[in-house]
């Protein structure tokens, strides 16, 4: 079916009708039919619908290349003015290319297409004897099986190149568009952070304005009165407020502001600072456990980045370790029950299924599915991929 769509697909503006020969030919009656019914009737049927789809799978021994009904067929469109297109199916596809560009690129590969080697109308095959019997006699009768072998093999040879052809465009067509769609993508991200460090720099401007007004102030106010100032309130709350505001700028700066109010607090209770100063010493912590955190997760990143570089490169073991490295910074950062855990084992399956260690590989795989089916639950999409 999917090979229809897609041959509908690409005729754009056309109108498309698929006449099946199995529902064309009445299947009770066809062992009645002479040689001549099918070196006729049947011959000029197809050439009037002018055009054969001949769907090949699994590609590398099609089925249809041993049945006597569409050898005949393939003769007959060749012996007419129909047409006969190869379909693929899409899952085939790409397997056929590497496969014929490898053979084509290797100078020891004699015989490119070994598959119309099996094509042979005397040893091919039909449902019914019948049918078998009569096709045979038409074979002698327009020519022999010697001369309609190598017509049908020439012929169905002629489209092999050309179907070759068509996937090699499309699949170039494919890949100009995914990196059209990468690029798109890189230049939205680089606008997107332009955009953010045009407004990183106009946050921290204005707290370093606000921040040397508070300097001003506190030139002509000794910090006693600092603390009663309004409408800010007290100098250490306008500076938590700030290290707030930095969260979205740079977490190396959340740190900074937060240290200020603490610097302050120490200086103003002198020895009983650790009391007094305890929710400045508090924000101060948990700031700087926030800055690990993120730059920790920024590392897991790379490492995911490096590793999907190095897989498409091929090479699995630098990517392996990179992916190790990820998932040993998630687990510190997330723990096991969580997402981007899972992504890593998946990621480190992938990588040991290439290397042909599928014990490992369903290791991690089924690590993956015990994280996602405790996330998700069971009836999820998540769990299903």
């Amino acid at each position: 079916v999917d090979v229809l769509l897609e041959f509908a697909d690409s005729r754009p503006g056309e109108e498309i009708y698929f006449w099946f020969d199995v529902f064309c030919v009445n299947q009770h009656k066809a062992q009645n039919h002479t040689s001549a019914w099918w070196r006729t009737t049947f011959k000029e049927s197809l050439s009037s619908i002018g055009h054969v789809l001949l769907v090949l799978t699994p590609w590398q021994n099609p089925l249809a290349l041993t049945r006597a009904w569409c050898l005949w067929e393939i003769h007959c469109a060749s012996s007419t003015s129909a047409r006969l297109s190869i379909g693929l199916p899409p899952i085939q596809e790409s397997d056929f290319v590497h496969k014929m560009t490898d053979r084509l690129s290797d100078p020891n590969c004699s015989d490119v297409v070994p598959e119309l080697e099996a094509i042979d109308l005397e040893q091919s095959e039909a449902s019914e004897q019948a049918d078998r019997t009569a096709i045979h006699e038409a074979v002698q009768n327009d020519g022999g099986f010697d001369t309609i072998n190598n017509e049908v093999k020439d012929y169905v040879l002629k489209r092999y190149w050309r179907t070759l052809a068509a996937s090699l465009v499309k699949a170039r067509k494919a890949e100009e568009e995914a990196r059209k769609a990468e690029e798109e993508e890189r230049k939205a991200k680089e606008a997107a952070s332009q955009a953010k460090s045009k407004w990183s720099r106009i946050a921290r401007g204005l707290a370093m304005a606000i921040v040397l007004a508070v300097c001003c102030i506190t030139v002509v106010y000794s910090p006693s009165t600092m603390c009663e100032l309004a409408p800010f309130g007290p100098t250490t709350s306008m500076y938590s407020i700030l290290g707030g505001w930095f969260q979205f700028v740079g977490y190396d700066w959340v740190v900074e502001m937060y240290e200020c109010p603490l610097k302050i607090c120490t200086d103003n209770n002198g020895d009983s600072h650790q009391v007094s100063c305890a929710s400045e010493y508090n924000n101060v912590l948990h700031a700087r456990e926030f800055l690990a955190y993120h730059q920790l997760k920024n590392a897991a990143s790379s490492f995911v980045s490096s590793g999907a570089t190095y897989y498409n490169k091929g090479n699995y073991g630098r990517a392996l370790a990179h992916h190790q490295r990820a998932l040993k910074i998630r687990l510190t950062v997330h723990g096991e029950q969580h997402l981007s855990t899972a992504a890593s084992y998946i990621n480190m399956g992938l990588v040991y299924g290439v290397q042909g260690d599928y014990g490992k590989a369903l290791e991690h795989y089924e690590r993956a599915l015990k994280i996602d089916l405790t996330v998700h639950g069971e009836k999820h999409p998540s769990t299903a991929d």
